[in-house]
């Protein structure tokens, strides 16, 4: 009967150490998934960040680039113009040399 009472006392310490263990990995488990939550969540946050800055400086980049290229077109454009004056300013010159040697024949 004493060896009966002891294997049953055993039986039950190592039942109840089964559930506390059971209860133990339970919430190992659970703040686990609650710290990689919180860890995925950060972590999603701050490539969130990254990402809005690579948006941001991607637009500030498209900007100048289009400052530029603006300013690269109005040169171009001042440059065509600078040089059918100066074609204009040969011609006037020519027509006004054209016209000193007409008027020295005279």
């Amino acid at each position: 009967m004493f060896f009966l009472e002891i294997d049953y006392r055993e039986k039950t310490i190592q039942q109840n150490e089964f559930h506390l263990l059971a209860e133990h990995d339970r919430h190992l488990i659970s703040d686990s998934q609650l710290y990689s939550e919180e860890y995925a969540a950060n972590e999603l946050d701050k490539e969130f960040d990254y990402q809005k800055k690579l948006h941001s400086n991607y637009e500030h980049l498209q900007q100048q680039v289009t400052r530029c290229s603006t300013t690269l077109e109005q040169k171009r454009q001042l440059q065509e113009q600078i040089q059918l004056n100066i074609e204009q300013t040969h011609e006037d010159i020519e027509q006004m040399q054209t016209n000193i040697n007409t008027d020295k024949m005279v």
